[in-house]
């Protein structure tokens, strides 16, 4: 938030060509329909020191933290999700679209669910709820969605993609129990529901 000068012409000097930082959902938006216009500027101010050091900005919508007024409506599991996303996203790509052509709209999504609701060490920090999961994932696939919508509506030429964590699960023995755990740890981590019953990869 404050390094950003520091940071960016770092990067120029190692003759980086793309600049990737997040903007902060609670910043944005502290409040639910209210955005601030301080925190627009400061990001517009970033973008224009990205560019003038020569690097084209990457901007990225969610990186792992989301509003405090967010669990108020039910958190990432509730219905109301990709709808509120969606506004955040059509606001960011409002306010500071014009000057960003690479978009990422959600860093790894099922990192995140699989460490907010299974193991609990991202917020809210619920362990084992295989239930809660796979709303999370299915919410953020339909949030992902609008919001690609929103920054091509607001730039035709804007490349939009999200963030996937990729890697290999193997079997630890040849037993079939490990080979059902690796697959099914696979599974978890390459798909996301699309309709009831219904996976695609999140990167084709």
């Amino acid at each position: 938030w404050t390094r950003y000068t520091h940071d960016r012409a770092h990067a120029a000097s190692l003759g980086c060509s793309i600049f990737r930082f997040s903007l902060a959902w609670a910043r944005m938006e502290p409040e639910r329909g209210r955005f601030d216009p301080d925190v627009i500027r400061h990001y517009r101010e970033i973008v224009v020191a990205v560019r003038s050091s020569g690097m084209e900005p990457l901007v990225t919508l969610q990186h792992f933290t989301w509003p405090v007024w967010l669990e108020g409506v039910g958190g990432m599991p509730s219905p109301e999700f990709p709808a509120m996303f969606a506004a955040y996203a059509a606001e960011a790509a409002r306010e500071i679209g014009p000057e960003v052509r690479y978009w990422c709209t959600i860093n790894e999504p099922t990192i995140y669910a699989a460490n907010g609701w299974i193991t609990g060490e991202f917020p809210p920090a619920h362990r084992g709820d295989r239930a809660a999961v796979y709303r999370v994932i299915a919410n953020m696939h339909h949030a992902h969605e609008p919001a690609y919508v929103a920054i091509k509506h607001q730039g035709p030429a804007s490349q939009v993609g999200l963030s996937h964590h990729k890697s290999p699960f193997m079997p630890a023995t040849s037993h079939g129990r490990d080979r059902l755990a690796a697959t099914t740890a696979q599974l978890v981590l390459d798909r996301w529901p699309v309709a009831a019953g219904r996976l695609r990869r999140i990167v084709e």
